[in-house]
């Protein structure tokens, strides 16, 4: 990407000029540019290269652009992750990342597997970390939320680097927080609502054992 620079980079990602690469998520499309988004993040080198390849037909002097479905990736995270990679700084969805576990998990499994993007993870860890101990009350018990963001975190970040011990600590915490606001609920239905939305979480026999050692005292760790 000699010669070329940020400013220059965001240009053409905002314009979508010679864009020839379509990303798909939760019905919104993302038009970006193999080139620059292969070399710089491992995931959608690999959707890329997946077979069956789908491409649009030109019209309009459009180019061809290959089609990527990620349906599993919310809209957040990946216009907060496109904004990293064409500009270099964070996207203004990063500052309130916390509306859902789910998302900041998200971007974290997407930055830890890709170089350029390895300086988000702390302001991701803080925005976790901020509105998790703070906001899990009686009141506000989404377990579905929770549910969702533990089993991702699970299956997407095993424990190769400390920031992904640093992730479960941090949710084994957040469901133990919960399941305590749940038992101190005053609303039956709300508590018994979570129980069940995080029941499915207990069938994952890794999280159940990190779980075990986290109410024992022990925290997760990486094994070297």
């Amino acid at each position: 990407m000699e010669g070329l620079n940020f400013e220059a980079l965001g240009k053409l990602y905002e314009e979508g000029q010679y864009a020839d690469l379509i990303i798909c998520c939760e019905g919104h499309e993302f038009r970006a540019h193999r080139a620059i988004v292969c070399l710089k993040w491992p995931l959608i080198k690999a959707a890329c290269e997946k077979e069956p390849r789908i491409f649009t037909t030109p019209k309009d002097g459009d180019l061809s652009a290959q089609i990527v479905k990620l349906d599993e990736i919310t809209v957040v995270a990946m216009t907060a992750m496109l904004h990293w990679i064409y500009h270099g700084s964070c996207h203004d969805t990063v500052e309130r990342l916390g509306e859902l576990y789910y998302v900041d998990v998200q971007l974290y499994c997407m930055a830890r597997a890709c170089p350029c993007a390895k300086a988000l993870i702390p302001d991701i860890m803080t925005s976790l970390t901020l509105r998790g101990r703070a906001t899990y009350h009686y009141y506000n018990l989404d377990g579905v939320d929770l549910t969702s963001a533990v089993s991702f975190a699970w299956k997407n970040a095993p424990l190769e680097q400390q920031s992904d011990a640093d992730l479960r600590n941090l949710l084994l915490e957040l469901v133990a927080l919960s399941r305590s606001a749940a038992d101190n609920s005053w609303n039956d239905e709300l508590s018994m609502k979570y129980r069940k939305s995080i029941k499915s979480l207990f069938k994952n026999q890794s999280f159940v054992l990190d779980f075990v050692r986290y109410n024992d005292g022990h925290r997760v760790e990486i094994i070297q």
